[in-house]
């Protein structure tokens, strides 16, 4: 993964871990709040699909919600790694 917080991460490391946090706690935000965002287009757009006389989604709609699912999937990924590194720092406290 090539992300720059994931560098900062591996480099925090030669100096203090710890310092970090504020910054993981940001981006852990932003990807909940993005989730939310996702979520709450998904049961708007597609709580009750539009379908084809013979019960099947079109085309179209079946296309963006496999997108949207990904970004929902990607954004509960994200969260999940940040509070795997979350704990990971806080294991090392505050100062070097």
């Amino acid at each position: 993964m090539r992300h720059d917080l994931a560098v900062k991460i591996r480099g925090a490391a030669f100096d203090d871990p710890a310092a970090l946090i504020g910054e993981v706690e940001r981006h852990r935000k932003a990807h909940t709040d993005r989730l939310a965002h996702y979520l709450a287009g998904e049961t708007r757009d597609f709580g009750e699909p539009g379908r084809t006389a013979d019960g099947l989604l079109d085309a179209e709609r079946e296309l963006q919600h496999v997108v949207l699912r990904g970004g929902i999937a990607y954004e509960r990924m994200m969260i999940a790694w940040l509070d795997d590194v979350l704990a990971t720092l806080a294991r090392f406290g505050t100062g070097r």
